[in-house]
This record gives structure tokens, sequence and C-alpha cells, in this order.
């Protein structure tokens, strides 16, 4: 009797469909309602959507922030590690030019290249200072402080060499006025006459000069010898550096340039109350001769 109450079209039991469910017990009477009893299905029901985590979202923006802190890191070190390059291009072809004019005698044309390599020493100053931000970095942090002391080193001894042109494009000035030196066609000074052809005026004139420059000079000895001093004292971890090699041979001949300033400096000292500056002396000059009888 139950079969025959249950169609096979209307609920299929558990042996012709084994994933439906079980028929009602015994007794039970199908609904009367002609729609079928739906079939529940086994599918989970979908879940619902999940919200990213707060903490995620986070580690997103700091990685984010670090990534672009970093090629902004990189983009001032390239920038001003280009802008580096051409300040000492700068200040190479002003150092030349510079020496071209005191190996021919001219520090009046000298003391002309005097802006641009002051100008070029300014920009490339500027230009480590940039990264000093980055003086603790690995890698690049040796390198950046080894630049700290090289240009202390340069601007002191800059300093030092723009007195000492400056005073001898003054004292070469007054040597032209008077004759002693004259200019050549190609611009080099030559011989012209003869300091004892000079008038005591013109004498005068120019031991003056001498006097006037002399502090400076002295000044300027003082600046290449704390240049020097710089060098010497230049920590090993410098000394290691990959931009200190091409800067090697120019330090090395600070020594020298001071043991000249050294010799110019004792030169005029003597010189100036030896020919009579700035007051007139008088010098007994007594000989001995071995060959007289009475050498006394």
């Amino acid at each position: 009797v139950y079969n025959g109450r249950v169609s096979e079209e209307t609920r299929q039991n558990f042996l012709t469909c084994p994933g439906a469910p079980e028929l009602p017990p015994p007794g039970g009477l199908l609904p009367t309602s002609s729609q079928p009893e739906p079939v529940h299905s086994s599918a989970p029901p979908p879940a619902a959507p999940v919200s990213p985590h707060p903490l995620r979202r986070a580690v997103l923006i700091f990685s984010a922030l670090i990534v672009a802190i970093g090629l902004l890191a990189c983009g001032v070190v390239v920038y001003a590690a280009v802008s580096i390059g051409t300040s000492v291009s700068a200040v190479k072809t002003s150092a030349l030019e510079m020496r071209a004019k005191v190996d021919k005698g001219d520090f009046i044309g000298a003391e002309e290249v005097l802006p641009s390599l002051t100008s070029g020493l300014t920009s490339l100053a500027d230009d480590v200072t940039r990264l000093q931000l980055f003086r603790e970095w690995p890698l690049i942090g040796r390198d950046i402080r080894t630049l700290e002391h090289l240009m202390g080193i340069t601007q002191t001894l800059t300093g030092g060499i723009e007195q000492t042109v400056r005073a001898a494009s003054d004292f070469e000035q007054v040597l032209e006025s008077v004759g002693v030196l004259e200019r050549g066609i190609d611009g080099s000074i030559v011989s012209g006459r003869p300091f004892a052809t000079l008038s005591p005026s013109e004498k005068e004139e120019i031991l003056s000069r001498f006097a006037r420059v002399l502090p400076e000079l002295r000044h300027a000895r003082e600046k290449i010898k704390i240049a020097a001093s710089l060098w010497t004292d230049l920590p090993q971890e410098a000394r290691q550096s990959a931009v200190f090699a091409p800067i090697a041979p120019y330090g090395d001949r600070l020594p020298e340039l001071t043991r000249r300033a050294d010799q110019l400096i004792s030169f005029l000292d003597v010189l100036l109350p030896l020919v009579g500056h700035p007051s007139e002396n008088r010098y007994l000059v007594v000989l001995q001769n071995s060959d007289e009888l009475r050498a006394t």
C-alpha cells in the first residue's frame, strides 16, 4: 500500500536514486499540493565575501613607501654623482688653465681664472653636501665620507693658492708698470729692463709692493700647511676609497709645495731689510786676505 501510494515520478526511493533523501515513514501521506516537494541539495551554501585584513593594507602601504623612498634615494645619488662629475671636470679644466698661465709667469691671467675655479669648487661642495644623508650607508658611505675629507682639503688649499696668485698678480702689475717685465705677442711674460737701470723711486715702488704682499703670502703659506696636514692625517678608510686614487698624485705634492712656500717667505724676509726697506741701511764689508804679509 505504501509503495502504491508513492509515485516513482514524484519521489524516488533510495534504491533507484541514492542521492535523494529517504522516503517519509509509513503512514505518512503525500501533501495534497500538486507542487513537487523541493529536493534538498548536499552542496554547502555560498560563502560570504571576506573583507581584507586591516594589517594587510598597512603592510602594502608600508612596502610601497619603502620602494618609493628607495627609488628617490637612488635618483638623488645618481643625480649627485652626475653633477659631481660635471663639477670635477670644470674644476680640473680651470686648474689646468691656471697652472699653464703660472708656468708662463702670467699671474694676471691666472687671477682671471680664479672666478671659474671658485665657482666649480662651490658647485662641487654643494653636490657633496646633498649626499650627506647617505654617508652612513653601506657601499657608498665610505666614498661619501672620503669626498667630504677631500673637499675640506681642497677648499683650504684653494684659499691659499688664491691668495698667492692674487699677491703675485699684484706684484706683477708693478713690475710691468716699470718695465722690468714685458708681455710677449703670445701672452707670455719676458724680461724687460734690468733692475739696476731703475730709478730709486721705481725700486722703492717695487720694494713697497713686496712688503704689502708679504703678509698675504704668509697667510697663504699657513693655509697650504693646513691642507698638507689634513692630507697627512687622512684616515686609512679614506685612502682605501675608490675616489682617493685619482687625487693621490696631487695630494702627495703638498709637502713640496709647503717647502717652497717656506723658502719664498724666508727669502723675502731677508731681502727687504737687506736692500734697505723700509729704511735705508749701510753696510761695512771687512775682508781678510791671507796672501798679504799682514792679512788683517
